[in-house]
């Protein structure tokens, strides 16, 4: 419990380096998690730098179950610390056994996904595949693994284009429980155009572990658990028993452009826990700010930030 409780903080320090999701390896400061933003939009030229603009994340705090069921239990100190950062950050933690969860933030705002939408088309694939609709091929896998593991870009657009992509979006609201999952106005349907809030990636990631099958659940876990290099950090940063697909971009929404940095995954033994948390980071930082990892606002080794952690979550 304490080691995961401890290194939750990484689930909502989420800061960015230099590459694109499935890039090499960026430079970072030491203790600092790493994302970063791909070229994959038509965005506008950055902003200049400039102080970050005082824009709390809006939202409410509810919870169900609770420390009697041994579940996730609210925090004032930890939703104080949320709302008080920039931009909007949606949390969301469920607990598989007792059925409680809590949320903090706005955990139903809409951001453009980034990478994180990989986790619902590799399990769009192993379920059709399952039920005889397509055949999935050693290279078809090959591309899953390397889309999960290395958040291979183009791996995903194989996929994509190979398995009727565009396709693929309705059942992921309905069967998902994607409800807010979108194409972004102006754009065309694309993975790369989604956009969706840390609800909808919650409830993808508990359909995937409740839902498939025994051998295709283990496969999924373990491309999760197994994410290489710049992944490493958010949720797969609570312990040896966590997963998860990050997804991590420069966006355009309105004027200037900025980052989204999103973690969704699972911790605990058994993938007790699934976790999911988005953050849309204020309008106006640079390009340049990100990629010195200075983007985020939170700090990884804060004690009062691990220790309000501590008090949220009673993993027994």
């Amino acid at each position: 419990m304490k080691r995961w409780a401890a290194v939750l903080a990484a689930v909502v320090v989420l800061s960015v380096g230099v590459t694109g999701c499935g890039g090499a390896e960026p430079s970072r400061p030491a203790g600092v998690p790493v994302g970063a933003a791909p070229a994959s939009s038509p965005a506008s030229a950055a902003a200049p730098e400039s102080a970050p603009p005082a824009s709390p994340s809006a939202g409410t705090t509810t919870a169900t179950g609770g420390p009697a069921t041994g579940g996730p239990a609210p925090s004032d100190k930890l939703t104080g610390y949320i709302s008080g950062q920039p931009g909007t950050i949606g949390l969301v933690v469920r607990d598989t056994v007792t059925g409680s969860s809590w949320q903090a933030g706005n955990p139903t705002h809409a951001a453009w996904t980034a990478s994180t939408i990989k986790l619902a088309i590799a399990t769009n694939l192993l379920e059709r595949n399952r039920a005889g609709a397509i055949t999935l091929t050693g290279g078809d896998r090959e591309n899953m693994r390397k889309m999960l593991v290395n958040s291979d870009n183009n791996a995903t657009d194989a996929l994509w284009e190979k398995f009727d992509g565009v396709g693929q979006i309705p059942q992921f609201k309905q069967r998902y429980g994607m409800a807010t999952l979108a194409v972004v106005s102006g754009y065309r349907a694309y993975w790369r155009h989604l956009q969706c809030s840390a609800t909808d990636l919650a409830a993808a990631m508990g359909y995937a572990l409740a839902k498939l099958p025994t051998a295709d659940r283990t496969q999924l876990v373990s491309w999760l658990k197994a994410a290489a290099g710049v992944q490493q950090w958010g949720v797969w940063a609570a312990g040896p028993d966590a997963g998860h697909k990050p997804g991590w971009a420069f966006k355009p929404e309105g004027n200037p452009d900025h980052w989204v940095v999103h973690s969704v995954g699972f911790a605990g033994p058994g993938e007790r826990y699934v976790v999911a948390v988005t953050y849309d980071q204020p309008k106006g930082r640079s390009a340049q700010q990100g990629a010195q990892g200075r983007a985020g606002s939170f700090l990884l080794h804060e004690r009062s930030f691990s220790e309000s952690i501590e008090s949220v979550f009673r993993l027994g």
